[in-house]
């Protein structure tokens, strides 16, 4: 069984969690190809952590902000670590706690710390209008503090008006080994990845900048048009992928691992296709087809585009430069090897192959009779 999205790669770009959403795609069927774009480094012993800590101890704040679920987690260790666990928690007790979203909010329960409010939609925007309303003017706000969006939520905090205490627990960086990140984005443009997951903005910054470093910025947004589909985990993601330009970003109904991997394994189902090719029943799923019910026959990503350009209008002629211009786009402007991917194409279909037709001095069309 090919499970609903066999025959379809996606691309993980994750770190943290990136061996469970490799499990959770691969119980639908998909292949995964996995090129980590950033790679966490955790500063439990960091000087500056635990001197926050301590200062936090000693003169609780008025607010404290969250930003992340690992990030709260990670400061409750450094606090043990440092045998003060049982004073943050008691001080924690009597801060008025914000969250950025439901993981921050959730990985404080866990801890028993309570959270009065929670961002809806997970935005950084909409937690920084709250503090907004609340008015933090001459107050004292911890953050805690990650990336370049954990710095904006700092500095805007402080625009306030308020006496701002940043609380770093960890922080994202390239990864040390660029060298996977760079095979998934070959394969992102040379056709062979059908989608790319995205679970946080680092990574979506990541990418561009490993992409730009690789001279593939371009060839990566144009896979991102035509070929690969981009799934984020939540709307901050999405919006650093428009941000950047590279691309239309589907975003989950939640922002969890399942909920993503639920839109990616529905959004890709949808694109198979049921059709009869000189009088043979094909199915199409991914870069899999299979001919009256036989086991299915693997294609290489650039058959299967050709196939599926074919196949948008059954019976029409292309002409070998439209084929060319939307398969190989400006990667290639030889038209021959038009000619040899419809042979291979031929053979890959076996009895059904004769249904894909040349028509002289115009193109190649598909029979469905």
């Amino acid at each position: 069984m090919l499970g609903p999205i066999g025959g379809y790669t996606v691309g993980v770009t994750a770190d943290r969690r990136a061996a469970e959403q490799i499990a959770l795609l691969r119980a639908q069927g998909a292949e995964c190809v996995h090129g980590a774009m950033l790679q966490r480094t955790v500063l439990l012993a960091d000087a500056e952590i635990r001197s926050a800590t301590k200062s936090f101890v000693e003169s609780p704040p008025d607010l404290l902000l969250l930003s992340t679920g690992d990030g709260i987690r990670g400061w409750l260790d450094v606090a043990d670590s440092i045998s003060l666990g049982d004073e943050l928690r008691a001080a924690l007790v009597d801060v008025t706690v914000l969250s950025r979203g439901p993981k921050a909010t959730g990985a404080a329960a866990t801890a028993g710390l309570r959270v009065n409010w929670t961002s809806p939609s997970a935005s950084s925007t909409e937690l920084l209008d709250h503090v907004r309303d609340l008015g933090v003017a001459g107050k004292r706000v911890a953050v805690q503090v990650v990336g370049a969006g954990g710095q904006s939520l700092l500095n805007g905090v402080a625009a306030l008006g308020a006496e701002t205490m940043p609380i770093v627990v960890y922080n994202w960086s390239l990864p040390d080994d660029p060298k996977p990140a760079e095979r998934l984005l070959k394969a992102v443009c040379d056709g062979q990845v059908d989608a790319v997951t995205f679970t946080s903005r680092p990574a979506v910054e990541n990418l561009a900048e490993i992409a730009s470093s690789c001279n593939r910025l371009d060839e990566v947004v144009a896979a991102f048009a035509v070929t690969t589909k981009i799934f984020c985990i939540g709307p901050m993601v999405a919006s650093r992928v428009r941000e950047l330009n590279l691309g239309r970003a589907h975003q989950s109904d939640h922002p969890r691992l399942g909920s993503m991997v639920r839109s990616v394994t529905a959004t890709l189902a949808r694109q198979s296709v049921g059709v009869a090719i000189a009088g043979h029943q094909i199915e199409v799923q991914g870069r899999v087809v299979s001919i009256d019910g036989s086991e299915p026959t693997r294609l290489t990503g650039r058959e299967r585009q050709l196939l599926l350009a074919l196949l948008e209008r059954p019976g029409a002629v292309c002409s070998k430069p439209a084929l060319l211009r939307t398969v190989w786009g400006e990667s290639e402007t030889d038209p021959h090897v038009v000619e040899v991917t419809i042979g291979r194409l031929r053979q890959r279909l076996g009895a059904a192959g004769v249904g894909v037709e040349t028509v002289m001095r115009r193109g190649y069309r598909v029979s469905t009779t």
